[in-house]
C-alpha cells in the first residue's frame, strides 16, 4: 500500500489546519497514524509558547498604505 498520508498532514491536523473527517479517515485506515498522532501532541506540549507583536508603527504603517490601495 502506497502511503498518501505524510507527517506533515499529522501536523496540519494536529493544528487544525487540515480537515478532521480526512484525518479521521486517514487514522482508521493506518492505525499506526494514531501512534504519531500521540507522539505529536506530546511533543506540541514542550514546545515554548511564543506570541508575536508587531511595533506600533509596523501597524500604523501597514493601515497607512492599505488606504491608499
Amino acid at each position: 500500500m502506497t502511503q498518501t498520508f505524510t507527517l506533515n498532514d499529522l501536523i496540519l491536523g494536529l493544528y487544525n489546519e487540515l480537515d478532521q473527517n480526512s484525518l479521521e479517515k486517514n487514522i482508521k485506515e493506518d492505525p499506526q497514524l494514531l501512534t504519531e498522532l500521540k507522539i505529536l501532541k506530546e511533543s506540541k506540549t514542550f514546545l515554548p509558547k511564543v506570541f508575536f507583536k508587531p511595533k506600533k508603527a509596523t501597524t500604523e504603517k501597514i493601515l497607512h498604505a492599505s488606504k491608499f490601495h
